[in-house]
């Protein structure tokens, strides 16, 4: 995986005085990736909740009233 890093120039000495850079990055990209799992589970649940009766995310027929 590359990773770009961009440091705004009001964090720029936080960056420079940081003695463990790659365990920093690391952990945040841990974190982001934590992230993206928990948006993907919640997205799972919503479709086994309002999804389609097959499973498949294919639109559902709607139904007559």
């Amino acid at each position: 995986m590359k990773v770009t890093l961009w440091i705004n120039r009001e964090n720029e000495q936080f960056w420079m005085a940081l003695e463990n850079k790659s365990g920093w990055v690391n952990a945040i990209i841990e974190m982001l990736i934590d992230e993206d799992k928990k948006r993907r589970e919640m997205k799972d649940e919503v479709y086994v909740k309002y999804g389609n009766k097959n499973g498949t995310d294919q639109p559902r027929e709607t139904e007559d009233l």
